[in-house]
């Protein structure tokens, strides 16, 4: 912190890494979040509200309070029906660090648990639109707001929440070993708000749907706020399409931009010199096929909708 003196009065100016926790800040990334229509913006300010609220010191609480005050939770919640999974992982990662604040929880469990759900995969074949990260991001939101309320943990039964959750608990190797884990972490918190018993039981459930093995202590993984730096890392970091830190850091094979072409024809000599860069045998739509320029104006397809009180 500096000090400077205008007409004899004393300020204090806040220098050095300290200002990225600013209320100021904050603000500039949630109106960046609002009007911008480029995904790479829309994901790295996303991404950096995910990693300043991913600490447990004072400075990241108060970010996680500053996001709620200035009215970006239900911002975020909008970017969650974009189609394009690499923002959606940083959205729902920065709403899964968000969630540790027990306001943003509970507006989270109330307005936005239907979203949530709705980007969990149904049994069957896996839909590549949608990656372990997202998922996992997900998952973690879940925990949080169903350890925390019945009253949360029967709405997400009755939005299908159950159905899902047991799906992806018994879908490896469609789905990761991690994914697999949370989500019967998740059901195994279900199951213990005993006052929802019967009505689980009146849909067919009993415990075993609920809880296999032992609880151990893995959910303090799942219950483990999550930072990241962003899609780009080296492929030897990564222990399983998930990572083994965090669980929900951004960076696999399908998040992974194209690599320019000067390392594709030293590396990759096989691969065509107009050929677009491929990403699990799928050409990313947003990149080389469509020749545009890196920052071409992209529409969301999504306007955000008028915010009220009620988000606060």
């Amino acid at each position: 912190m500096a000090t400077t003196r205008y007409r004899g009065v004393s300020r204090y100016l806040i220098v050095g890494p300290a200002v990225l926790w600013q209320p100021y800040v904050v603000k500039l990334y949630l109106k960046l979040l609002q009007e911008a229509s480029n995904l790479d913006t829309l994901e790295a300010s996303a991404g950096a509200i995910q990693n300043l609220a991913a600490c447990q010191f004072t400075p990241s609480a108060e970010v996680r309070s500053a996001v709620r005050v200035e009215k970006g939770l239900p911002v975020l919640v909008e970017l969650i029906r974009l189609k394009e999974d690499y923002v959606v992982c940083a959205v729902a990662t920065a709403l899964r660090n968000l969630s540790l604040d027990p306001r943003n929880r509970e507006l989270i469990g109330k307005y936005a648990l239907r979203d949530l759900i709705e980007k969990l995969p149904d049994a069957g074949p896996r839909r590549p639109s949608i990656s372990d990260q997202t998922i996992g991001a997900v998952l973690g939101i879940l925990f949080e707001v169903v350890r925390s309320s019945a009253a949360f943990t029967k709405d997400v039964h009755e939005a299908r929440g159950t159905e899902k959750l047991r799906a992806l608990a018994r879908s490896y190797p469609t789905y990761s070993h991690r994914v697999c884990k949370y989500a019967t972490q998740v059901l195994f918190m279900m199951w213990q708000h005993k006052e929802l018993h019967d009505g689980f039981k009146r849909s067919g459930l009993k415990e075993a749907d609920f809880y296999s093995g032992t609880a151990r202590g893995d959910s303090a993984t799942l219950g483990r706020p999550i930072s990241s730096q962003g899609r780009e890392r080296p492929a030897q970091a990564l222990l399983d399409d998930t990572l083994s830190s965090g669980y929900g850091a951004v960076a696999d094979s399908q998040h992974r931009r194209p690599q320019p072409p000067h390392y594709q024809q030293q590396y990759q000599p096989q691969q065509q010199a107009n050929t677009p860069p491929t990403l699990n045998g799928q050409t990313r739509n947003d990149r080389g096929a469509t020749r545009e320029p890196l920052y071409a104006s992209v529409r969301k397809g999504n306007q955000p909708r008028g915010m009220d009180d009620s988000w606060v």
